[in-house]
């Protein structure tokens, strides 16, 4: 930046690969945020390079799990670090595929105004989902185990697509698992269900955050906020665009201004007094 001269790809990629070779692992998770902020796309190279670091992570915390498995009482040992850290590199590229293909779409789609760049957006999006779903199986075929940051980065990733079957999956994962789902978790299953033209679908998981106890003590209770709403105005609005009927239409359109009359009113049995 001092000479005017700004990295790329194959810059940040050698640095990256450096690091690697070091054991900076961390380090080289944050040119890979670095990359994200100044939309500079990963190379294949530097993908499979960062996946193969964090499955040599997973694999010396297991070796060391056999060789001293009365380690790491009272505290995080080398081994918790290590699978700390796959854990982060696996969450963090599938983040990356994600923000960068939402740059990378957006920019295709002004440069090419037809009618089929809905159908080239969706077409992205399968594309990008199958992506990130080949790092999560990368991740399991590791041994790594997932947090709730890439559980959410799995849910971005079919909210994107409108894919329920797999959302649903990665809900029943995410509580297989003993988690429990935060707000993006919640907002990304309103946004696939809009995505997928399924309004029931948003209600069902916007009823479902408001009931939703948790396990965990600590666990805080879901509010409802303007990205939730949106995604729930949104879910009526494409599936009245593609009703079936004037008479479907007409009763989307009709639950729709009952929702934003909720809000006005501060109707608190949806959790809408809550919208600004």
């Amino acid at each position: 930046d001092k000479f005017g001269v700004m990295p790329n790809t194959v810059t940040c990629g050698c640095i990256t690969d450096i690091l690697l070779r070091a054991g900076r692992t961390t380090e080289a998770i944050g040119i890979l945020r670095y990359m994200k902020e100044a939309r500079i796309e990963p190379s294949e190279v530097m993908y499979t390079s960062l996946m193969t670091s964090a499955g040599r992570m997973a694999q010396n915390e297991r070796r060391n799990l056999r060789r001293h498995p009365g380690r790491g009482f009272g505290g995080m040992t080398d081994e918790d670090l290590d699978e700390a850290a796959a854990t982060e590199v696996y969450t963090e590229l599938m983040s990356s595929l994600l923000d960068l293909s939402t740059s990378s779409t957006s920019r295709k789609h002004k440069r090419t105004r037809h009618k089929s760049s809905k159908q080239q957006g969706q077409s992205d999006s399968n594309a990008v989902l199958l992506r990130v779903f080949l790092v999560f199986q990368e991740m399991l075929a590791s041994g790594v185990k997932p947090d709730l940051a890439c559980y959410n980065s799995l849910l971005r990733a079919c909210s994107r697509s409108g894919d329920i079957r797999r959302m649903t999956d990665v809900m029943k994962r995410i509580a297989s698992d003993g988690l429990d789902p935060n707000e993006v978790s919640w907002r990304q299953l309103i946004k696939g269900a809009a995505a997928a033209g399924r309004s029931d679908l948003a209600e069902q998981y916007w009823n479902d955050a408001l009931s939703y106890a948790g396990r965990d003590e600590g666990y805080v209770a879901w509010t409802p906020n303007t990205l939730a709403f949106k995604g729930l105005i949104d879910a009526y609005m494409r599936e009245a665009a593609q009703a079936p009927s004037h008479l479907a239409r007409r009763e989307l359109y009709a639950k729709l201004v009952s929702t934003y009359e909720d809000v006005l009113f501060s109707e608190d049995d949806r959790g809408l007094s809550a919208i600004d």
